[in-house]
């Protein structure tokens, strides 16, 4: 083992959405029905949370007085031990995150349709001891793969409207995108990257540099420019 080398994490090439594409994303969710899948995408796009965190939420991890959420599981499902809720994988993993007021209070909202299906739902109630933030209507949680699936058909259903309307469409990303959207967004607004790190449960500030390095860098050289013009 002395002679062994480590492996090089390699990340895999993403694509995010700029400002004004994710200005138009927030409109164009806001026209949607199903609310609990609104409601996801906007916490993977406002808090960078991976998509097992979400799925994992009970309202216990949620306080609503201090405006943070707490996350401390992962949701998986494997076919041998069906759903299970683990610990992250990191230290760092499990951590606080401030959601904007405005998503918190669409939250609340959604908490009063949960606590209603809940009581409706009596004895046929399959939540068990847990009750959880985004579920099925008798309590079940979220199969991983139900996010990706109504993403790419809200894509794919959007992009249709857009160009019938003369828009440009938005870019095909997958729902873990969303995260790198969260994170490339607080770049752009010049958020100190130990911050960035610490908001997406990273082990080391060295993992944020190394896949947000390229974004980074760009808005460094737009500080730069910024600075430039006090000595014109």
């Amino acid at each position: 083992m002395k002679k062994a080398y480590k492996p090089k994490v390699t990340y895999k090439q993403f694509q995010v959405y700029n400002s004004s594409e994710l200005k138009l994303l927030h409109q164009l969710l806001n026209k949607e029905e199903n609310k609990q899948q609104v409601l996801i995408v906007k916490l993977a796009l406002t808090t960078g949370m991976r998509k097992g965190e979400i799925l994992a939420l009970q309202w216990d991890d949620i306080d609503f007085e201090t405006n943070t959420i707490n996350i401390r599981h992962s949701l998986c499902y494997t076919k041998a031990n069906g759903y299970e809720l683990r610990k992250p994988k990191t230290k760092s993993s499990i951590r606080k995150v401030a959601p904007p007021k405005k998503l918190m209070e669409q939250l609340k909202q959604h908490k009063l349709v949960k606590m209603k299906e809940r009581l409706e739902a009596a004895e046929l109630w399959q939540g068990g001891k847990y009750f959880f933030v985004f579920s099925s209507t008798f309590g079940k949680p979220l199969y991983p793969d139900v996010p990706n699936k109504w993403w790419s058909r809200f894509l794919e259903r959007t992009n249709k409207y857009l160009i019938a309307n003369n828009q440009k469409p938005l870019k095909k990303i997958r729902f873990h995108d969303l995260r790198h959207c969260a994170a490339t967004d607080l770049i752009n607004r010049g958020i100190h990257p130990y911050s960035i790190s610490k908001r997406l449960g990273h082990s080391n500030i060295s993992t944020t540099m190394d896949v947000y390095g390229h974004y980074l860098e760009e808005a460094d050289q737009k500080i730069a420019d910024m600075l430039n013009e006090d000595y014109i």
